[in-house]
């Protein structure tokens, strides 16, 4: 008996394991993260993702809450300890005779601390670095922080919470993630396609669920401040698979 317990726990940790290893999801911004707010977590070596998101207007400062946005994101781990980013947001709904074409938001993301027994993997992100306009006048999405991110296990689930801290150091039209943020994400091995996710984006309240309907592909279903819809969906592969 004592055997088979030990077994099973021995199973359940292999299984954690893979699971935070294999399934980092891209937040609604396209950066891997919870609902919204981004995670500490970076994917392996060479691994990259790409995907689209829908975010309505109510919570896309970027139109100034009249049209809702498609977001179409590319993410790349480059080194163990480094990543880049590129996010293209389209505001829907705009005539053709307004010129708005995308805007190009480009990141990275640096871990500073690997996660171990103690300690939270911690790292440090810019958002929307670069900017073609004067005073960040250009510059919608823009965002700069530390956040950390701890993988615990409790029973048959894993509890992953994260917890950051968002200043402004370059000048944004709008800036996100200002002050503290935070939340949690949910797994249980007896679901294992199926993640639960709960953040503070330091303004709302937001809820999703992560579906994982193949090994590398992640569907989220989310609804910001509890109230407005928003989803997305990405792939991931290897670029050691690619070339």
């Amino acid at each position: 008996m004592i055997f088979l317990q030990c077994s099973s726990r021995a199973l359940l940790a292999i299984f954690i394991a893979i699971a935070v290893h294999s399934s980092l999801a891209q937040s609604l911004s396209g950066i891997p993260g919870l609902v919204y707010i981004p995670t500490a977590e970076l994917k392996k070596d060479g691994v990259s993702a790409i995907g689209l998101s829908y975010i309505p207007k109510e919570s896309l400062s970027y139109s100034r809450q009249q049209r809702d946005g498609l977001v179409v994101f590319a993410s790349m781990t480059f080194l163990p300890f480094l990543e880049i980013d590129l996010r293209l947001t389209k505001q829907l709904g705009l005539a053709a005779s307004e010129r708005h074409t995308v805007d190009r938001s480009p990141s990275v993301r640096v871990k500073l601390v690997r996660e171990r027994r103690t300690l939270p993997t911690i790292l440090f992100g810019v958002h929307d670095i670069f900017s073609t306009v004067e005073h960040g006048q250009a510059r919608h999405f823009g965002a700069t922080y530390f956040v950390a991110t701890k993988h615990f296990l409790h029973g048959t689930f894993m509890i992953a919470p994260t917890i950051g801290y968002g200043f402004e150091i370059l000048e944004s039209d709008q800036t996100e993630l200002l002050g503290f943020f935070g939340g949690i994400k949910i797994r249980s091995a007896y679901f294992r396609r199926i993640a639960l996710l709960v953040d503070y984006d330091t303004k709302y309240m937001n809820f999703a669920m992560d579906i994982y309907p193949l090994k590398s592909a992640q569907i989220k279903l989310a609804l910001l401040n509890f109230r407005h819809f928003a989803a997305n969906a990405s792939m991931h592969f290897s670029l050691f698979d690619v070339f």
